[in-house]
């Protein structure tokens, strides 16, 4: 997987984790709810030193995230199958600008702006699969200064890796 070149679509799923549905006091979801962010989100290793916080929005958030990076295209993939599309993965961190989503949420409105601002989204280096031999058990943590601020395994997923390909390649192909 290359990352010079700039990926088409980059995806993430609200609430699938069940310590922060319940952190935040919501339901769990009974499918995946997806949400887009821009590839000028996108902040890559060593490309720029810092998230730029909106000047209006004082309550930004960030949750740790794998990142699961398409190597094979695909539409309709089975969920058996849906492993041999992966070609890497990557820490992503998903920042949320939660000023702008609360008016979003209040007014049924979508989260692209809370989720898309430039530098919303930074990834660590591409690490490959055969690096990575259970991605369903991967512990993922973030640290702000040092003291830690997030950890969860992957493990403890609502849906798992292959479920969400599944299910987002009935919506779009993914690439």
């Amino acid at each position: 997987v290359d990352m010079r070149v700039n990926y088409p679509k980059i995806l993430g799923v609200l609430r699938n984790y069940v310590a922060h549905a319940k952190e935040l006091h919501n339901p769990l979801p009974a499918k995946p709810t997806v949400f887009l962010k821009p590839w000028s989100s996108v902040v890559r290793p060593n490309s720029h030193p810092f998230i730029d916080i909106p000047a209006h929005c004082v309550d930004v958030h960030h949750e740790v995230e794998l990142a699961v990076l398409i190597g094979k295209p695909g539409k309709k993939i089975p969920e058996q199958e849906a492993m041999e599309h992966v070609g890497g993965y990557a820490l992503a961190l998903d920042m949320t600008a939660r000023c702008v989503q609360a008016e979003a949420k209040a007014k049924s409105l979508p989260w692209t702006e809370c989720k898309g601002y430039d530098t919303f989204c930074p990834l660590s280096d591409i690490v490959p699969t055969h690096a990575i031999p259970d991605p369903h058990d991967v512990e993922l943590w973030l640290q702000v200064n040092g003291a830690d601020r997030q950890r969860a395994r992957t493990s403890l997923m609502i849906f798992p890796i292959p479920r969400l390909i599944a299910d987002l390649s009935t919506q779009m192909t993914l690439t």
